[in-house]
């Protein structure tokens, strides 16, 4: 009988994290693949995070389709030595000649920042706009955040109105994983209501 797909899955991974961790464990400064290496320079230690950190992730989109399996595969992530993804430094990204998501977010003039996410933001006084979302000038006196309405279309960007873009920059790193979806991940994990106190009582890796 064959073994189903996301079971086999997680065994491909769990054995590429245990030889990664045996590499790390025998070579800890070793960095040869450097060169090659456009995400962590390098650093196998930074890649069995990221490992364990997807780990993670797998569990709890299977949490519900295979809910033991998914508990064991959470706790192995979190509970490894080297552990996962838990501060900025160790977050997954990369960079190639530019960021391409520049080119679809920002040139093409059928992606701008929701109307609905705006109104809300401006409202509440959110002042993670300035994080989110670059302001567009479309007239004298006028430099603020406009959203474009869902579903609308106008043109090209050079004679169509101006809605205001995603803040990302052409030499911007791409985001794989973040130790914030992976704390998400951990806190989802600790409160599945399969075994709320599983992981609560786990003593987990202090981050590097």
């Amino acid at each position: 009988m064959p073994v189903p797909q996301h079971r086999a899955m997680f065994t491909d991974l769990t054995n590429a994290i245990d030889v990664m961790t045996n590499y790390v464990n025998e070579y800890p400064t070793n960095k040869s693949m450097a060169k090659y290496d456009k995400v962590y320079d390098g650093d196998f230690r930074k890649w069995v995070k990221f490992a364990n950190s997807l780990k993670l992730r797998m569990a709890i989109r299977v949490r519900f389709a295979a809910p033991d399996l998914a508990e064991a595969m959470a706790v192995e992530a979190i509970t490894h030595p080297i552990g996962v993804i838990r501060s900025n430094e160790d977050n997954a990204t990369s960079l190639g000649s530019k960021n391409q998501l520049y080119t679809v977010l920002c040139k093409w003039p059928d992606h701008r920042v929701a109307a609905d996410i705006v109104s809300y933001m401006k409202g509440y006084k959110d002042p993670r706009m300035e994080k989110y979302f670059q302001k567009h000038t479309i007239g004298a006196g006028y430099d603020n955040y406009l959203g474009m309405r869902a579903g609308l279309s106008y043109g090209n960007e050079s004679t169509g109105p101006k809605f205001s873009t995603i803040k990302v920059g052409t030499m911007d790193r791409t985001l794989w994983m973040s130790a914030a979806e992976t704390t998400f991940n951990m806190a989802e994990a600790a409160g599945h209501d399969r075994d709320p106190e599983l992981l609560r009582g786990l003593p987990l890796p202090d981050p590097d």
